[in-house]
């Protein structure tokens, strides 16, 4: 099966680069003909939609776990009743 990418020409020319740098093929040829855990990826459609996804989503997760100051619920206090969060 022939992987179909989901993604722009940009996100599709990282992936490629992210692919020769993670690449643990032997360069002589010498070894066996066995590809590499980088180049598996490329016959994996489940796992690049995966790693497609995460790349969109990451930054609306750093958002989540960071959030920005205006983002911020008030810090809850124990004496209003409720348990206080830090």
């Amino acid at each position: 099966m022939q992987l179909v990418w989901h993604g722009t020409a940009e996100e599709y020319s990282d992936f490629l680069l992210a692919v020769g740098r993670n690449c643990a093929c032997d360069p002589n040829g010498a070894g066996a003909q066995v590809p590499c855990g980088a180049h598996r990826l490329l016959r994996d459609q489940r796992t690049v939609n995966r790693l497609l996804f995460a790349r969109r989503i990451v930054a609306r997760l750093a958002r989540g776990e960071h959030g920005h100051p205006g983002d911020r619920r008030p810090h809850l206090r124990a004496e209003d009743g409720e348990v206080q969060h830090a």
